[in-house]
């Protein structure tokens, strides 16, 4: 799209409507579509960061009970068998909610490439 164009398009919005247009110094102007369902999915994508935020936290508890697992002594099989149980658990957390964040960090890569190629 060329400048001239987008000159034209911007002048006849701010024609026909009442919204207030306010002028740069910018020399190019970018317009992309975009559907409701790709608009929804950008509003939804905040989810990433709790994913990660996840990750993070079973992967500190994770290491905390695999050092407290390898520098004390703990006299009974039933709590050590807690402590293996629940560090098992926390690293198998870290790889869930790793997987998650990737996968929702990929989806947003290929949202922007579908909004900026017009697919």
């Amino acid at each position: 799209m060329s400048v001239k164009n987008a000159k034209n398009i911007v002048s006849k919005i701010s024609k026909n409507s009442n919204i207030k247009l306010i002028k740069g110094r910018n020399r190019t102007l970018k317009l992309y579509d975009i559907t409701e369902s790709e608009l929804e999915e950008l509003y939804n994508g905040s989810s990433k960061s709790t994913y990660l935020n996840f990750a993070i936290a079973f992967f500190s508890i994770g290491c905390s009970l695999l050092i407290a697992l390898f520098t004390t002594q703990i006299d009974s099989d039933r709590k050590w068998m807690l402590f293996v149980l629940v560090t098992g658990l926390s690293f198998f957390g870290t790889i869930v909610f790793s997987l998650l964040w990737i996968k929702s960090y990929n989806s947003s890569k290929v949202l922007y490439e579908k909004i900026k190629n017009g697919e």
